[in-house]
């Protein structure tokens, strides 16, 4: 028994577009008794409302970067670190342009957005009022006024991530990763390492790429091509390649 864990956006979601191939050799990779799992920055109402649209059933969704699985909640931001992180927010809101947040209400996982040009500081303040807050992402104008953000304010808060992706930032607590959920999810299931195989495009994923037989694409940063173990254009052609080596 395998466990297959893909990135979404950019890894199985290419292009606003999950292809009927992939969705078909997911269904066969699952079909003959192996895992299949979604690990995303998204939150799970977010991945749910992408993933709907197509005939998927994944086993698991890691969601908020490793601070979910499915429903479980396993990392909270510090409440006064959230505070404090929303205020920076709102003193630098000039560079962003959408923010988001992903909260607990009643042990359910939540999300909202909405677009700071449109909202004044009062407005913002009301937004970002949540009690059990999982994480969350603001939009910048430009990738180096979030490359700057993320850089000055890491300083500040070392107990929080900043995850960078182009013109995005999420922000979760320190201790989440994916890498460190995958792990969690094996202990439970009894799947070892050697039959966990990942697939992602992006820094939040070098991790877990760099722990388990890994993909990638020919296209993305350096650091993670170098990293994985093969290189192909989408999810399907990952599952036929190693499908060949079980």
């Amino acid at each position: 028994m395998k466990l297959l864990v893909s990135d979404f956006d950019g890894t199985l979601y290419q292009n606003n577009n999950i292809g009927k191939d992939t969705q078909l050799k997911i269904k066969r990779w699952q079909n003959a008794g192996h895992y299949f799992v979604i690990a995303t920055g998204r939150d799970l109402p977010s991945l749910l409302e992408k993933i709907n649209a197509y005939d998927l059933s994944p086993d698991f969704i890691i969601g908020n970067n490793g601070a979910t699985i499915n429903q479980k909640v396993l990392s909270r931001l510090d409440k006064s670190v959230y505070r404090s992180l929303a205020k920076r927010v709102i003193n630098n809101k000039s560079i962003f342009q959408e923010v988001k947040v992903s909260y607990i209400i009643e042990g359910i996982i939540c999300s909202k957005k909405a677009v700071i040009a449109e909202m004044n500081s009062e407005e913002l303040q009301r937004f970002f009022y949540e009690e059990q807050v999982i994480q969350f992402s603001v939009k910048s104008y430009s990738v180096q006024s979030a490359a700057e953000f993320a850089k000055n304010s890491a300083t500040d808060f070392s107990k929080v991530s900043f995850l960078k992706n182009i013109e995005t930032i999420d922000l979760v607590d320190v201790s989440v990763n994916k890498l460190f959920t995958i792990q969690q999810l094996i202990k439970e299931l009894g799947i070892p390492d050697t039959s966990v195989i990942t697939i992602g495009d992006g820094l939040n994923d070098l991790q877990m790429i760099n722990k388990y037989q890994s993909a990638t694409f020919p296209w993305v940063d350096s650091t993670v091509k170098k990293t994985a173990n093969y290189q192909v254009c989408n999810v399907g052609e990952f599952i036929k390649q190693v499908s060949y080596e079980l």
